[in-house]
């Protein structure tokens, strides 16, 4: 974070944004925050934002992770897409395990994560090379797996349940989204875009969605049309401009 503020603190004063603001980074961050006197911050992770005005009494604003929502293509109906399910970022094992069984059995095409629950690279290459490769492939899918990172990767996250660019990529891109939603998403758009998983019968819950494709595509058009409303940085800026005002930073 310092080098961000570089040379501008010796004559501003700093108003950091931070993203991955996990409890690996607290110690660091809180002692940068008061060596920089910070007295207003911006943060993605509504929680957090609490937690800093409680330890150190500064403005601390939730901002919700915005994303480029240019870059996307919403892709065709469901119904016409090559693939069944993709699985990206790190694994959680727990539904990884049951896309496994169905895709071992040939029962659905699977693009699984290169990344496990560890964090590491299953094999030497990568899921997609490149982010234009990434665009490209998401609108091929019918189904998304999203969980947030406080179920996949608990160990970084804590329990800091997060809306992360993942749930936005899978909007914006067509997919039926299948997993868990951050509380901060439906706080945000006002309603659950996620298919929820359930344990009791995770795999013929999956198996008759994807039998059922079509009936989700009404579900998907919403999800796309609220993320090209309320997904972008653009319009984080009112609310960002809002708080800044409340801040005493504007006339």
């Amino acid at each position: 974070m310092i080098d961000s503020f570089f040379p501008y603190y010796f004559n501003y004063e700093i108003v950091p944004f931070l993203w991955d603001v996990w409890p690996i980074y607290w110690d660091q961050m809180y002692e940068q925050l008061r060596l920089f006197e910070c007295k207003t911050v911006f943060v993605t992770v509504k929680k957090m934002s609490e937690k800093l005005r409680n330890d150190l009494g500064i403005n601390a604003f939730y901002i919700p992770e915005g994303i480029d929502t240019t870059v996307y293509n919403r892709g065709v109906p469901l119904k016409d897409r090559k693939f069944d399910v993709l699985e990206i970022g790190r694994q959680y094992k727990k539904y990884h395990d049951v896309l496994q069984g169905l895709s071992l059995s040939k029962t659905i095409t699977l693009n699984s994560s290169s990344i496990d629950v560890n964090g590491n690279l299953i094999d030497s290459k990568l899921q997609f090379e490149t982010a234009e490769e990434m665009y490209a492939a998401l609108p091929q899918y019918r189904v998304m797996v999203n969980f947030p990172q406080s179920l996949t990767n608990p160990a970084k996250a804590g329990d800091l349940e997060t809306l992360t660019q993942r749930y936005w990529e899978a909007m914006l891109s067509g997919c039926l989204i299948i997993g868990m939603c951050p509380q901060e998403l439906i706080d945000l758009i006002g309603y659950n875009p996620v298919i929820e998983v359930s344990w009791d019968n995770a795999q013929q819950q999956l198996l008759d969605i994807l039998e059922n494709i079509a009936d989700y595509q009404s579900l998907v058009d919403k999800n796309y049309n609220t993320a090209q409303a309320l997904a972008s940085w653009e319009a984080r800026m009112p609310t960002i401009l809002n708080d800044l005002h409340e801040a005493g930073y504007f006339e």
